[in-house]
């Protein structure tokens, strides 16, 4: 699945973990869910 990541997907995903970190990761799991 990594594989299919661009460099821009992958700093996306950079800051949304730093986020999701700071907030909790609970709220992070169903945006999670819905971009799967």
């Amino acid at each position: 699945m990594l594989n299919r990541l661009q460099e821009s997907d992958i700093k996306l995903l950079r800051v949304f973990y730093a986020v999701a970190s700071c907030n909790g990761f609970t709220a992070a799991e169903p945006v999670l869910r819905m971009q799967r």
